[in-house]
């Protein structure tokens, strides 16, 4: 999203720009392939946004947020929810149910959220959040006609969203409203709620390719781009500052990063990295020079700034699909995605080829990995005893792994509770989705405090929420990276001192800090669950048929 953002913006026609990314095909490679991206390539297994589906709400109890969010729907609504050549797009406004258990702390989210889409809707003046009325979202005649192409650069018409049969905001006041929504399910989840017709979800693995093939069409029509695969492992930097043990949160500006060395087992093609902002060695890793350095790796943060781990950690999520039969998909279709606050369980209408989504929104799986931290190392100076970095397990990555029995369980019991008939169907998939947390869920897009301003911006902690954005995320951080972030936002995705250190205690390692948890309210289930521990857990000897589903 930044890359689109800086190559469509007319002050970086003339601006080196290097992205370097671990899976993604160069513009070469692109160009190579039938529809500009060849999709089995394109999407990295790794990421969280390879996946079926990501929910799409303006519905937050925070409103610069939800107002943010609101912007963002009006572009899925239109280029960014386009599919090349077809009337059918890849968003879907199904409406979305949030709802909680009364007396929990996803009651006070959801209700919050439940006055911001009323306001939102008040300011737009049309009932919903922010279209100009529920059919046709701006000029065309939904055709989809372009001149040609990639669809995110170029389409000018806009569809119908898919599945959209109403707009507004209804209240679910008690249970048996939230049962009336699931339209003959026999189910339902949560005390209390609404759903908002104007959500939906989208189909994030299609935007992704949509995305990476307009860069790609971007970056060959420019002879100062490169787009290199690879991964970073460490950065670059001048001589590191002495500790400055006065500091009572960051000191000032101290040494500048120079850009990122390879991990050792990655090599640049050759005849992509002849330019002055790369250089090779036969007896050492490749590195990748630049004035200013983005980071933007997700989860894996923290493993080339481990003393990041009071700010950012890596959280494993669960997920699993369901494969339904033609009436079941019909079926399902009517329903809108259900997202309990209170459990952290939430549901996905089925994709065109009748996969159904389930997957918890919860604190998820923590891995704490041993990473030696220099004393010099940022934040500076480092807390006493900081805590070890989550960081995605290895084994969680391979697709023959299972879920832990925990979550098996979880999924079963929320089938029952919501989709009764499928409470015993067999998964056709099921994975961990790796989200890369914050203590209060706010993104993390500023300047690190502890080098010089200009060298290293970082855009991550996501807290799994942050997809929905894509269409506008990337001018945000051109925004930040400019200096001219609205206050509020910037208020928002600041680094906050030395972010959260916990409380003494036995915890892992023990004598470590107890580890934190995400507290901004819309998080459900268990807290404190260790990933090796979870996969150690006999809860009633898990079903070997689910361990046909991988991980």
């Amino acid at each position: 999203s930044t890359a689109y953002s800086l190559l469509t913006n007319p002050r970086y026609e003339n601006t080196h720009i290097t992205i370097l990314d671990s899976r993604t095909p160069t513009p070469d490679e692109a160009s190579n392939t039938s529809n500009g991206i060849n999709s089995s390539k394109s999407s990295s297994l790794l990421t969280a946004s390879h996946d079926s589906s990501r929910i799409v709400r303006a519905d937050y109890a925070n409103s610069a947020y939800a107002r943010l969010a609101a912007e963002a729907q009006r572009e899925w609504r239109g280029k960014w929810g386009h599919r090349s050549g077809q009337k059918k797009g890849r968003y879907h406004e199904c409406g979305l149910a949030l709802t909680a258990e009364n007396g929990t702390p996803g009651e006070k989210y959801v209700r919050d959220s439940l006055d911001n889409v009323r306001s939102l809707n008040d300011l737009s003046g049309t009932g919903n959040t922010g279209s100009k009325d529920s059919h046709t979202y701006r000029e065309g005649n939904n055709e989809g006609e372009q001149d040609g192409g990639n669809d995110v650069n170029n389409v000018k018409e806009v569809l119908i969203p898919e599945g959209k049969h109403r707009s507004g905001v209804e209240e679910l006041r008690d249970s048996a409203a939230i049962g009336a929504i699931m339209k003959g399910t026999q189910g339902g989840s949560g005390d209390f709620g609404y759903v908002n017709w104007d959500s939906g979800w989208v189909d994030a693995e299609g935007a992704m390719d949509n995305l990476r093939a307009a860069v790609a069409d971007r970056s060959r029509q420019r002879s100062n781009v490169q787009w290199l695969k690879g991964s970073a492992a460490r950065l670059i930097t001048d001589d590191p500052p002495a500790v400055n043990a006065s500091s009572s949160t960051f000191p000032k500006a101290k040494g500048r990063v120079l850009g990122v060395e390879l991990a050792s087992d990655d090599s640049l093609d050759a005849a992509t990295t002849t330019t002055a902002s790369t250089s090779s060695s036969t007896s050492t890793p490749q590195k990748v020079m630049a004035q200013t350095t983005l980071l933007a790796i997700g989860a894996w943060t923290c493993s080339i700034l481990p003393s990041l781990s009071s700010h950012l950690q890596a959280t494993g999520q669960i997920v699993a699909y369901i494969r339904l039969d033609p009436d079941e998909a019909i079926q399902l279709s009517r329903i809108p995605v259900l997202l309990n606050l209170s459990t952290g369980m939430f549901i996905i209408p089925p994709t065109p080829d009748g996969i159904l989504k389930i997957a918890r929104h919860g604190f998820g799986y923590k891995n704490f990995v041993d990473i030696d931290i220099d004393p010099n190392a940022k934040p500076n100076p480092p807390p006493s005893k900081p805590p070890k970095p989550s960081l995605p397990h290895p084994s969680s990555i391979n697709p023959q792994t299972p879920l832990p029995p925990e979550a098996i369980t979880a999924f079963r019991q929320t089938l029952q509770t919501l989709l009764p008939t499928l409470s015993t169907r067999l998964f056709h998939n099921t994975r961990i989705c790796w989200y890369t947390d914050t203590p209060t869920g706010d993104f993390l897009i500023d300047w690190h405090p502890d080098y010089e301003r200009g060298s290293l911006l970082l855009a991550t902690g996501g807290s799994g929420h942050g997809f929905k954005f894509l269409p506008v995320m990337g001018d945000r951080v051109v925004e930040r990276l400019e200096g001219f972030l609205e206050e509020e936002l910037a208020g928002l995705w600041r680094f906050r001192g030395r972010g959260w250190e916990g409380e003494e205690g036995e915890g892992e390692g023990g004598g470590d800090i107890i580890p934190w948890e995400t507290e901004d309210g819309s998080r459900g289930g268990r807290r404190g669950m260790i990933w090796e521990e979870e996969m150690m857990r006999d809860e009633g000897k898990q079903d070997k048929a689910e361990d046909e589903g991988g991980g």
